[in-house]
């Protein structure tokens, strides 16, 4: 799981706990924990309707359980996390364990209401009402008959908040059915009984009240057009234009679309399979469509932005159809492309059936990774003004064998793919990533921005690289002074014929050193052995507080124990060593991390976090041995990497298994 999931997955359930880091705390120990096993629900976390019903209910109970400073919150692992969360296995477990708490509270109260708890809000017609909440008598009835949280506690001191609603739609004989939270003009939930969504019946009878009061947020069943009319989902008319976005997610069998919808913002379908196919979708930003929704597209699509097709059902698209932004296709049955596609930004074909590129295909970016194509042609770049913007391909663990054309490229991602040999002429401005490839050469006539190489046997004759040079877990011969602009990273990677490494910043982790390093700043903390005895001429270097020897060979002006450790010098760090044998007794505010194997990476938001820890706990310094996952749920760091980009202990599934190579990205 990368930091930018992880960083998804805490916003949305800081979201969900309305901002309260406590509640966030517990859902990170306990929702975010089981989520964090599957990357997919992550990924689809704003459209997984079901999850995200779990998710309101589960913070309720959470609520009253903090509210009420309930006992299992203090019986809690050395890392102060409650064991009750750490016992969950799935988003269900933990639920129904919500649902058992609920029900044991509900039969142990008596909600008997009293003059002046309730009154009437709103006069939907035919019997029906919409009554505001009005005391904590009025919530612990709505939430015993309702089965969901907002009594007990959990909401009583907002009640007396300005501009905050509680509402509850009731039917002609004083029954509860969907249960409101309004701030201003914002409604912040809206939920049925056990926190699920509404059915189609209840929605439709609370639009007279919406269109009433024009309010924001409101549910993905209701549809606000350009004329201010509110429309249920379950009943749209055959031309539907909205100022702004639409977001449509079917879960019923017989929904209908309109046969026009036209937007300014993006538009959405996903769910079941709607019952029909608009004649025309018309929208200034994306369309998106998932899963069955869609059989096919519409006769005639007019979108301004991108097109997403993601894991969806349709086969084929339009002949000459010509997208301005972003098309993927990614994971969808769609087995060829058709003729005149343009696509003036990225083309994602990754994990399809499609075979052949198209002669006549134009596009900005490609991605063709995990296909079967084995020939590309650069030829189906569009030319931009700024070349430097576009022309990126991604290829990773697929079947291309050959490049043809001029092989002039922003990025290109070879990582796992079948071609054995680069192209003569190549040019790659930014990176150029050949990690578990067969690809054994990098030529003096190629030019290359920055490179990144796990696994692999490479000759490289290149004398300088200007951006950053990653080299894991591989054998590289290199030339005998080589030079880099940048960041070179050494990482298990065994470095013949180059006496002398010149850059910015060389940091080291396992693996042999080269005869001669001079930067900036050399990095040693990673490695293990105790002994610097290389020549190194350096600004600064770093090294872990437990070395023993620094050789004649080291000039450098600073040495720092540490990251953030204050630095002596040379001539300190020698006397220290003949003194006492270590560099210990010099830590004064650095920080030390050993974080599982050598070169599993180190997080800034982690040496940012303890860093505070160390200054308001009056520490000289702190030393992580193996942290455990989820010690530390604000910084959104999952397990240490190890060689392979994997995180250890965590199960790989079928599409793990297949991406090889560290800092494989597929990207976007």
């Amino acid at each position: 799981m990368d930091t930018d999931d992880q960083k998804l997955l805490a916003d949305y359930l800081m979201n969900h706990a309305h901002g309260d880091q406590r509640i966030a705390d517990l859902l990170w120990h306990s929702v975010g924990r089981v989520m964090l096993k599957d990357r997919r629900k992550v990924v689809q976390l704003h459209v997984a309707m079901e999850e995200a019903d779990m998710v309101y209910h589960i913070v309720d109970w959470l609520k009253v359980a903090v509210a009420e400073n309930a006992r299992w919150l203090g019986k809690t692992d050395e890392h102060g996390r409650p064991k009750k969360l750490l016992k969950f296995g799935t988003l269900e477990a933990i639920n129904a364990e919500a649902d058992r708490w609920m029900r044991r509270r509900q039969a142990s109260q008596e909600a008997a209401l009293a003059e002046g708890d309730e009154e009437m809000h709103f006069d939907l017609g035919d019997g029906w009402s919409m009554v505001r909440l009005l005391t904590p008598a009025a919530l612990d009835r709505e939430s015993t008959i309702m089965q969901h949280c907002i009594g007990h506690g959990s909401y009583d001191e907002r009640l007396s908040e300005e501009g905050t609603l509680f509402l509850s739609l009731r039917d002609p004989y004083g029954m509860p059915h969907v249960t409101l939270e309004i701030d201003g003009d914002y409604l912040v939930q809206f939920q049925g009984k056990q926190n699920t969504r509404p059915i189609a019946k209840y929605v439709i009878r609370c639009l007279p009240y919406f269109r009433a009061n024009r309010l924001s947020n409101l549910p993905d069943d209701v549809v606000t057009d350009t004329h201010g009319m509110v429309h249920a989902i379950y009943d749209l008319p055959d031309v539907l234009t909205v100022d702004g976005a639409i977001r449509i997610n079917n879960t019923s069998d017989h929904l209908r679309l309109p046969k026009v919808i036209e937007a300014t913002g993006s538009v959405t379908l996903s769910g079941r399979a709607f019952a029909n196919v608009p004649t025309r979708i018309r929208t200034g930003g994306s369309l998106n469509i998932h899963e069955s929704a869609l059989a096919r597209l519409p006769e005639t699509v007019d979108v301004g932005r991108d097109i997403s097709l993601e894991n969806s059902i349709i086969s084929e698209l339009p002949k000459g159809l010509t997208v301005e932004g972003e098309l993927s296709i990614r994971s969808s049955a769609i087995r060829r492309l058709p003729r005149r596609l343009t696509v003036r930004g990225l083309l994602d074909i990754g994990r399809t059936a499609v075979d052949h590129l198209p002669e006549d295909l134009r596009c900005g970016n490609i991605n063709i990774s995990h296909t079967k194509i084995k020939r590309f042609d650069t030829s189906v770049f569009l030319f931009d003004e700024d070349p430097n913007k576009n022309r990126y391909l991604g290829a990773a663990s697929s079947g291309l064998l050959e490049i043809v054309g001029k092989p002039h490229f922003r990025r290109l991602d070879l990582t796992g793919a079948m071609i054995t040999a680069l192209p003569e002429g190549l040019e790659v401005t930014e990176n150029l990533d050949i990690s578990s490839s067969a690809i054994s050469e990098i030529t003096r006539e190629m030019k290359v921005g920055s490179l990144t190489a796990s696994q692999c046997q490479l000759r490289i004759d290149l004398e300088r690289i200007d951006g950053p040079v990653k080299l894991t877990n591989s054998s590289v011969s290199m030339c005998e002074e080589f030079s880099c602009g940048s960041t070179v990273y050494l990482n298990g990677a065994t470095v013949r014929n180059a006496r002398i490494i010149k850059a910015e910043v060389i940091t080291f982790a396992n693996g042999p050193i080269p005869t001669t390093l001079v930067a900036h700043s050399v990095d040693f903390q990673s490695r293990t052995e105790r002994r610097i005895d290389c020549d190194v001429i350096a600004g600064s270097i770093v090294v872990r507080p437990d070395v023993e020897f620094l050789g004649e060979g080291v000039s450098a002006e600073t040495v720092r124990v540490g990251w953030g450790a204050t630095a002596i010098s040379i001539a300190e760090a020698r006397e220290l060593l003949l003194k006492e044998g270590s560099l210990r007794s010099c830590m004064k505010d650095g920080i030390n991390i050993i974080s599982g194997p050598i070169g599993s990476g180190k997080s800034s938001a982690l040496l940012a976090a303890l860093s505070r820890m160390s200054r308001a706990n009056d520490r000289n310094y702190i030393t992580i041995e193996n942290p455990p996952e989820y010690v530390f749920p604000n910084m959104r760091i999952v397990r240490p990497r190890v060689a392979g980009g994997r995180y250890r202990g965590l199960p790989l599934d079928a599409e793990d298994r297949d991406i090889r190579a560290a800092g494989n990205t597929e990207a976007r």
